[in-house]
Formats: structure tokens, C-alpha cells, sequence
């Protein structure tokens, strides 16, 4: 599908921000692993969040969406999975795969992962071989589809920072089930923490305790506990899409606000804040380590191509290994509109000019780089059109909806 918006249009109201998929991920696997029934408010599913609730699904859980709730009840999974094979597809979501292998490995069950897009692509070579040595199998070193078999056992998880917090996030959620305690030693810079902070905060709210060492830069997880439902759980708004509607507040001087949003928040991506300052208050190059906030690189660029003068995004290589190469693609985005970017090892740099010309942009299946192009087409002199806008539906399906209800001028058009 192809997204045209046309010059002329004029934003301005009011944007309740969408359910952040982060949260509505880790509570879906913590109310399966409750056995029990479990209510998660949550605004609107994006194709990301149906990918874990059809895997958990698929794992022997009932799952329905009606009212904004999702409700999960589990209790009859275990005689389900314990009795076949189990095939999780988990659509274009890294998050759902990299959660739920782990989880599968804990529970001893065996099951195929496949996916779809750029899924089958990126790597989990780390999370594979650390899981192969405490007792579990693999069909293959890398790639879906995957299989795996055996039983995970407790011990010591020597597991990388720097190439994905999700491979964390995924034995957070497993060697809770274990029968002993277990030792998450994270090697090298942990980047992406919030996302840490999201999962062990997900974890409490079901009765999972796990004591994170900063200093040591390890996890120490207690064997033996049980998931307990709240009952009810609440996902709140998603700062990562809540950002593309702050920055085009900031594009449309406060004409756009955005509600939904709050704080505090574990949600690493409401440095979007204080990013939007930094870039106001330039007064010469500007330099932004994005190791914690990978995810707000795209609309950062945005904002940077609408001031005057060089910014400098680095810490994000892991950005490469996304549902495109964003880095890469960030950069023809910007160029395609009229700016000046180039790639660097790490990063991008961005010499804003104050407005773009407008053009035609390959979203390269990627919703990050189609709700940036939209934001950008605030500050362009003539039409944005945006080839592939159908990649929004992975975390924000609404989104065109609300920019057209905010006064945008939207053609759209199935080439």
C-alpha cells in the first residue's frame, strides 16, 4: 500500500496515544504462565501484540479481544502442550520469538518456531547456544524455522548486553519456572536497560522476583516460583509511538498533543523528552548516544533534518538487525525527502536544514521509518508519498486514522 500525503493539510488536535506493544508482550507471557485467567487492559492490538497472543494460543490458552481487554485464561494449557508438539508462528515480532523460546525450553516442550519478513534473518545464534548448553536442543544454529527440544536447566546464563535485551527478557520470563536458582551474567555494555527494567517490572506485578546487580552487571533468579494473576493488569500508552506525535507537536509549534502517556514509566523511550529540548536548544553540533533508545533513531532524524546545523546519532549499530536495516534506511529516508544524512559504523548524521522538498519514500517494511516519513511530511514543501505503509499495522494500526483525524491530507492506494 502506498500513503500519499498531500501538501496542504494542517495538523492540529488531540492524539491518544496507542497501548504500548512492550508491555502488552511481557504481560501476555506473564498471565500464560500463570495457568490462570488473567484481564489485560489494553487500548488497541497491533499485529506485533497478536503474534504473542496467537503463540500463547497456539501454546493452549484461550485469548480474546473485546472492550480494549484481552483476556487470558491458561488453566487448561499444561494439559494441552504436554501432550503434542507445539508450532508458534511468530509472524515479523523479534520480541514474541525471543521471549517465548526460552519459555518453551523451561516448560520442556517441543516445539517449531517459524515467522515471516525479516524475522527468519535475524540473528539469536547467542540465545540458541546458551540455551544448548543447559540441556536443550536445536535443529539448526540460526534461522526460522526453528526447533527445539529438551529441558532447560538452572546454572549460570553467560549472555551478551550488546546485541539484543530481548535475549534477557526471554530468560527473565523462564528460569523462574526452574527448580533451581539461576545466574544471569550479562557480558559487555547492556544497552537497551529500559527494556530490562519493563520485563522485571512485568514479572512483579504476577509475583516474580528477581534481584538485578547493576554494579555486576548479573540477575540472580530464584528457582521454584510460581506466576500468580493479578486478576486485572493495565498496559499503559507506548511512549515509542507516543514520540512520533511529540515530535510533530514540536513540527506544528503545540498545534498536535497527545494524552495517554505517563510518568514515571520504566519505558526507556520517553527520553524522547529530553531529546526534543536538546534539539531545540542547539547552539552547535549536537551528539546523541542512542545505546538505551535505539527505537527513537528514525524520528530523531526527523527533527533533526527540521533545525539548522549537524546532529550526530551514535550507540545504535543494533539498529541494523531491526525490521529493516534503520540505519540504512533512516538515511535513504531522509535523502528521498530532500535532506542531507550519511551512515555511519554506528549511527547516522543528519545536517538539518530547516525544511525538506518532499518525495517518494521506501518504508523497506518497516513502521518506524512510514510513521517518521508521515511526521516528516510537516516541515516538506511539496507531497510525501510512501511506498509499503502497510508496515505501521506491526505496532500502530491506527495511525493513519489518527493523522487524518488531526486535519492530514491522506491519499491511499494498493501499488
Amino acid at each position: 500500500m502506498t500513503v500519499t500525503i498531500k501538501k496542504g493539510g494542517v495538523l492540529k488536535g488531540n492524539v491518544s496515544v496507542c497501548a504500548s506493544k512492550s508491555e502488552a508482550h511481557r504481560l501476555l507471557i506473564c498471565a500464560f504462565l500463570s495457568f490462570a485467567r488473567t484481564e489485560i487492559i489494553c487500548k488497541e492490538l497491533s499485529e506485533d501484540i497478536e503474534a504473542t497472543a496467537d503463540c500463547i494460543r497456539a501454546a493452549g490458552a484461550s485469548v480474546s479481544f473485546e472492550n480494549g481487554v484481552i483476556t487470558v485464561d491458561s488453566s487448561g494449557a499444561r494439559d494441552y502442550f504436554e501432550n503434542a508438539p507445539v508450532t508458534l508462528d511468530c509472524n515479523e515480532s523479534g520480541s514474541t520469538l525471543r521471549f517465548i523460546i526460552p519459555v518453551m525450553c523451561a516448560l520442556g516442550i517441543d516445539c517449531t518456531f517459524t515467522g515471516r519478513g525479516r524475522l527468519p534473518e535475524r540473528t539469536n545464534r547467542p540465545l540458541i547456544e546458551v540455551l544448548s548448553e543447559k540441556g536443550c536442543s536445536f535443529d539448526k544454529e540460526d534461522g526460522l524455522p526453528l526447533r527445539t527440544q529438551g529441558q532447560l536447566a538452572s546454572g549460570v546464563y553467560e549472555i551478551p548486553g550488546n546485541i539484543s535485551s530481548q535475549y534477557i527478557s526471554g530468560l527473565l520470563f523462564a528460569l523462574p519456572l526452574l527448580s533451581g536458582d539461576s545466574l544471569i551474567k550479562i557480558t559487555g555494555t547492556i544497552e537497551s536497560k529500559p527494556y530490562i527494567m519493563i520485563t522485571l517490572e512485568a514479572l512483579e506485578k504476577f509475583g516474580i522476583r528477581a534481584e538485578f546487580s547493576r554494579e555486576r552487571s548479573q540477575i540472580l533468579v530464584k528457582g521454584g516460583q510460581k506466576y500468580v494473576s493479578p486478576g486485572k493488569v493495565k498496559v499503559c500508552g507506548d511512549w515509542s509511538n507516543g514520540a512520533f506525535w511529540l515530535v510533530a507537536s514540536e513540527l506544528t509549534k503545540g498545534n498536535v498533543t497527545c494524552d495517554n502517556l505517563s510518568l514515571p514509566t520504566k519505558q526507556g523511550d520517553s527520553e524522547i523528552i529530553n531529546i526534543i529540548e536538546i534539539l531545540k536548544a542547539r547552539r552547535q553540533c549536537v551528539k546523541i548516544n542512542a545505546s538505551q533508545f535505539p527505537d527513537l533513531v528514525p524520528i530523531i532524524s526527523v527533527m533533526a533534518a527540521a533545525g539548522n546545523g549537524k546532529t550526530v546519532v551514535w550507540g545504535a549499530e543494533r539498529l541494523k538487525i531491526k525490521e529493516s536495516n534503520r540505519i540504512e534506511s533512516v538515511v535513504n529516508m531522509i535523502k528521498a525527502l530532500g535532506g542531507n544524512a550519511v551512515e555511519t559504523e554506528d549511527g547516522i548524521i543528519v545536517e538539518g536544514s530547516g525544511s525538506l522538498k518532499g518525495g517518494v519514500v521506501n518504508a523497506f517494511g518497516d513502521h518506524r521509518i512510514v510513521m517518521s516519513a508521515a511526521v516528516a511530511s510537516i516541515i516538506c514543501d511539496g507531497d510525501v508519498a510512501i511506498k509499503g505503509a502497510e508496515a505501521v499495522r506491526k505496532s500502530y494500526p491506527t495511525f493513519f486514522d489518527e493523522f487524518e483525524l488531526l486535519g492530514g491530507n491522506i491519499e491511499r492506494s494498493d501499488t
